[in-house]
């Protein structure tokens, strides 16, 4: 996760090598960074953005403040095609602030060059460049990493001063109030010099044949049209300059320090950094779960797990989409002003049906014990927050949508019985006992997956999230039933679970697409994966990689994309090179059939006979299950504290409450690590060191290092340095 940058070059020295030309003069958030990626793709040789200086040559910045200093302060000449050719000699186009803040200069320099401005609503742009970029950029704690980029000398140390120059000299001093007349009256400026036939005004929307006319190029065959500049790959970035800065002044403990100024500065919505509206969004949430606690607790006739286990399981033959399995419970014994309870505790009319039918399905009880073996070892908090920020903080929404992934869970996928405590060992016993056909049969389809490598978990990204790598041209879709495919992908989801550490709570999905052909292609798991993140895993997904995509899956693509929540399409960013990978992931870290340096090559390690034999210790689990149920007690009745007081508005007595309910908090995460080999049967992760007892977790091994989660009041991370996982089969 280390940040490096590949050049240190002091462009005075320079000039031009290719003719410039095309000048995009749209403001940041006009689909700048989206446009830069097109523009390559097209074959133009290099395309200047304003993240060039600040990642890929930083020395940059001090020119470009130069430009601001001889055009706002008279200082210094002002710049001609001399100083541009030197900064800019070796792009043959030019994109976003700060280029986009000297349009007049660069049209005078370069009349012969194609202008391209890219716009948007003036109004929607203002509110998305002060969600974004102006927060980050004027954000308190942006000042901590100019510290450290100055204590270090670092390259890096203008960076953030020239970001702050265009955002406050050409917006008239105050981008807040000025923000949209300038917005206006630079792109009356843009229209007034530059020729109609030279000039296209352009929507990323519009896609590529507006551009490829324009610029009279052939449409690529089969290529979506690039997304970029999203939250995430914004905040990939400055979490780059952030660790290089770290490590330059005091190593690890400054490392940690500065992710967690981080998290404050970008992250807000999160465990540690909410405002304080959004932490009354979260006490609401758990009022409500207060409340349902108290309901009356009717009698549900479940069947056992063990139960369970000795009736057949029917293999689901396929279809056009993954089949449900139901539990038949109801529950009738509601109260009857059940929806004037929840009226009161500010649950809207829309969503009273949804809660309803999910108490029909599941007891208050089932709920409550599912909603503390589903926060694992998770913050009881960030898995509500992450509900919370799904539904764009409201609460009623996000709460029936909690609801309903809980009843998802228990009721419907059994995750617990069918995914977590069902073992890979268990899977080998049973494709090894020919008297079960249909079991056996399952258990070798799913052996055959973990085996061949269709999907593994390996590295952290440059987020610190980890890697889920998806060999799509492995998937035969005739080789498995619906059942065992579900199985597969929950299994997936659950371990990567594991390997999230604070405070880190989402990973990098790569869709590796090289060789896939229409007969990998089946609709009926792509949707089931979808629904997992969309509807009962949220806010889980970082950033999802779609790489060497063929042509064939445009079409493909149109059909999924409709099925995805914008929010999930906005994470979507297709690759075809790995430059384009190592934009989201570090060389180092970039697997090596993906074109990156890292040697690692899965390869699957057998399950040992005995490995789960604590799951058969019924006493023990039992014991560590009773002390779970004993400190989700007290967490309620900690929350009902914490609740009160927060409305009494005492903030000696609010701090005193929040002491005592994070240090139960901190209780059940270390419960669940010693709770976890009774009923987790033990994984490939577990196998190969990447899991650790007591959660440490380490994807990078040294003799002496490892990923570990400390204190969760105090979300310590602990970073290590990469070396190669050596994996290999163990024999039964």
């Amino acid at each position: 996760m280390q940040a490096t940058f590949p050049t240190n070059i002091d462009r005075r020295k320079c000039r031009r090598v290719v003719p410039m030309k095309v000048l995009v003069l749209g403001l940041s958030r006009t689909g700048t960074d989206s446009i830069k990626k097109a523009l390559l793709k097209l074959g133009y040789s290099d395309v200047y953005h304003g993240y060039t200086a600040a990642t890929e040559n930083p020395r940059d910045c001090e020119m470009w403040l130069d430009a601001m200093a001889a055009k706002w302060d008279g200082i210094g000449k002002p710049f001609g095609r001399t100083e541009w050719d030197q900064l800019l000699g070796h792009c043959q186009a030019v994109t976003d602030i700060p280029a986009a803040v000297f349009a007049r200069e660069l049209i005078e320099a370069y009349p012969e060059a194609k202008v391209i401005l890219t716009n948007r609503n003036a109004e929607e742009w203002h509110r998305s460049v002060q969600a974004t970029l102006f927060k980050n950029v004027f954000h308190p704690w942006s000042s901590v990493v100019d510290t450290l980029a100055i204590l270090t000398r670092s390259p890096n140390r203008f960076t953030r001063k020239m970001f702050i120059r265009a955002f406050t000299d050409y917006f008239q001093g105050d981008f807040q109030l000025h923000g949209v007349s300038v917005y206006e009256t630079h792109y009356k400026m843009v229209r007034k010099m530059v020729p109609r036939e030279n000039l296209l005004e352009y929507q990323v929307r519009d896609g590529w044949e507006p551009l490829c006319k324009f610029l009279s190029k052939d449409v690529p065959e089969g290529v979506p049209f690039p997304n970029g500049n999203d939250s995430f790959e914004t905040t990939n970035r400055i979490w780059a300059l952030v660790n290089s800065e770290c490590q330059r002044l005091l190593g690890l403990l400054f490392h940690i320090l500065a992710a967690m100024a981080l998290l404050y500065a970008f992250g807000t919505g999160y465990v540690g950094n909410l405002s304080s509206d959004q932490e009354a969004k979260l006490r609401q949430i758990w009022s409500i779960i207060l409340a349902l606690n108290d309901l009356p607790q009717p009698e549900f006739h479940d069947v056992s797990l063990e139960t369970q286990e000795k009736q057949p399981r029917p293999v689901h033959r396929r279809s056009s989409s993954l089949s449900k399995t139901v539990s038949n419970t109801s529950n009738s014994n509601l109260p009857k002003d059940l929806d004037q309870i929840l009226l009161r505790l500010g649950i809207n009319s829309s969503e009273l049906k949804s809660i309803r039918d999910c108490l029909n399905r599941a007891s208050v009880n089932e709920i409550r014990r599912s909603l503390l073996s589903t926060a694992k070892q998770d913050h009881p908090d960030g898995l509500l927050l992450r509900f919370i920020r799904a539904r764009k903080w409201d609460v009623s929404k996000a709460f029936a949508m909690m609801l309903e992934a809980l009843v998802w869970r228990v009721k419907e996928q059994h995750v617990n019985e069918m995914v977590v405590s069902n073992s890979e060992l268990r899977a080998l016993t049973e494709a090894q006992d020919k008297s079960h056909p249909e079991k056996a049969k399952a258990g070798s389809a799913f052996l055959a997956q973990m085996r061949m490598g269709k999907c593994y978990v390996h590295g952290t990204d440059r987020a610190g999230r980890p890697i889920g790598i998806v060999k799509a041209r492995l998937h035969n879709p005739k080789a498995q039933s619906e059942e065992v495919i579900k199985r597969y992908i929950l299994h997936v989801i659950e371990s990567a679970r594991l390997v999230l550490v604070p405070p880190v709570e989402s990973v990098n999905i790569i869709f590796d697409m090289t060789g896939f052909s229409l007969s990998n292609m089946e609709y009926a798991p792509v949707k089931f994966l979808i629904d997992c993140f969309q509807a009962n895993y949220p806010e889980s997904l970082g950033v999802m990689l779609i790489h060497n995509a063929p042509w064939i899956f445009s079409g493909i693509w149109r059909i999924i994309k409709g099925w995805m929540d914008p929010v999930i399409v906005s994470k979507v960013d297709f690759t075809y090179t790995a430059a384009d990978l190592e934009r989201h992931i570090a060389p180092e870290h970039l697997v090596k059939e993906l074109g990156g340096k890292d040697q690692y090559e899965y390869q699957f390690i057998e399950p040992v006979e005995g490995e789960n034999e604590r799951m058969a210790d019924t006493v023990a689990r039992d014991a560590l299950l009773s002390e779970r149920e004993q400190i989700g007690e007290d967490l309620l009745k900690a929350t009902a504290e914490w609740i009160e007081v927060a409305d009494e508005g005492d903030s000696v007595k609010i701090a005193a409450a929040k002491e005592r309910r994070n240090a139960i908090i901190e209780q059940m995460r270390l419960n669940y690590w010693k709770l976890d080999p009774y009923v987790r049967g033990r994984g490939h992760l577990d196998r190969a060191g990447v899991i650790g007892e007591g959660g440490k977790v380490s994807f990078y091994p040294t003799a002496e290092s490892e990923v570990e989660v400390t204190e969760t009041k105090a979300v310590a991370v602990k970073y290590i340095a990469s070396s190669q996982v050596k994996v290999v089969n163990t024999p039964i």
